[in-house]
């Protein structure tokens, strides 16, 4: 898979030169560390401002019920790679908790 799609087979806008070396940075610095690896490469700059979509929520929401239904504890980091929608863990579950407060 290249790295300009997500692994929903969507595409998705290219990596800029910066993102690469944030990304390279990380690798050199925790190794096969891949959870800290990921949190700090995650391209924040176009997927934690871009706002949510009623898809995106519904993904999120759907992966949650499931972790739910299978009595499987709840990683945030787990739910970000499910769901395939370029969001950090974190911003998963921020989202769950303005959802689940809303309703």
């Amino acid at each position: 898979m290249e790295r300009s799609q997500r692994a929903s087979g969507s595409e998705a806008r290219p990596w800029t030169e910066e993102e690469d070396q944030k990304l390279i940075r990380s690798i050199n610095e925790w190794k096969t560390e891949w959870k800290s690896v990921m949190e700090r490469s995650q391209r924040a700059s176009g997927s934690e401002a871009r706002p949510w979509t009623e898809e995106e929520d519904q993904k999120l929401i759907k992966s949650i019920n499931e972790c739910k239904t299978e009595n499987r504890s709840l990683s945030w980091l787990e739910i970000a790679w499910e769901t395939a929608l370029a969001r950090s863990s974190s911003s998963c579950r921020k989202r769950w908790e303005y959802l689940e407060n809303k309703h």
